[in-house]
């Protein structure tokens, strides 16, 4: 009897140890493919981070030069630039480390690569003159205009074809504004990996669209959607 009981206790702690070892190579391997799925979205080269990044993260910030927003006509010495290159150089080195270290959880890994990501940028703009601030300053300032002319010329085009009421265009009017103040805070969120500020600016892309179709009618709908279409055939 003693023995039978013996032999049940084996059975039943390695049937426990193979769970616990199943279980934590289910969980490493979770863990394991979010971070490919971080590094897929990352090497995608159609996002950027929340700076000057663009494409493969092993390049990240390679180009802070030329910035993040076109247009940005910086000049920056030689001095500068050797100075970002180590900073890069830096960079790369301590989050391929962290990219490495399997003991991570995936909260762990973003919590450090946001905290990586946050001391590379405070470096970068740390080496910028006041003038160099001033002029990307008003380059952004510039581009925020830009982007209120274009709302204003869609708008008044929608009035046109779509022949919008006064309190119809008010309101499309003002979801403008809102859509482009969040959009401007979802860019400037250093809190967000570069995939997760991509899926949140989509999501607001999309909200903004709903919100403007409540605000026509079913007729209006039709012939934005077309407008839309010729703009997208245009291209």
């Amino acid at each position: 009897m003693k023995r039978i009981l013996a032999l049940g206790i084996s059975v039943l702690y390695a049937i426990l140890a193979s769970a616990q070892s199943t279980s934590g190579n289910a969980s490493a391997a979770d863990t394991a493919a979010n971070k490919s799925s971080y590094s897929k979205h990352w090497n995608s080269g159609t996002g950027r981070d929340g700076h000057h990044y663009r494409g493969d993260r092993n390049q990240a910030m390679n180009r802070y030069g030329r910035d993040r927003h076109r247009g940005f006509r910086v000049h920056y010495t030689e001095q500068q630039k050797q100075q970002m290159k180590t900073i890069e150089d830096d960079y790369r080195q301590k989050s391929a480390a962290l990219w490495k270290n399997d003991n991570l959880t995936l909260k762990q890994y973003k919590s450090q690569l946001l905290a990586l990501q946050k001391d590379r940028k405070n470096k970068l703009q740390g080496l910028l003159t006041d003038d160099q601030k001033a002029q990307i300053a008003k380059e952004k300032k510039k581009m925020q205009e830009e982007m209120q002319v274009q709302e204003a010329a869609r708008l008044e085009r929608m009035k046109i074809d779509l022949k919008l009421t006064n309190d119809q265009a008010s309101s499309i009017q003002s979801k403008q504004q809102s859509f482009r103040q969040e959009l401007q805070s979802l860019r400037e969120n250093d809190n967000l990996l570069p995939m997760e500020k991509r899926e949140e600016i989509k999501t607001l892309a999309m909200n903004q669209k709903e919100a403007i179709r409540a605000v026509l009618t079913p007729d209006q709908i039709s012939a934005w959607e077309s407008m839309h279409e010729r703009g997208s055939k245009g291209k």
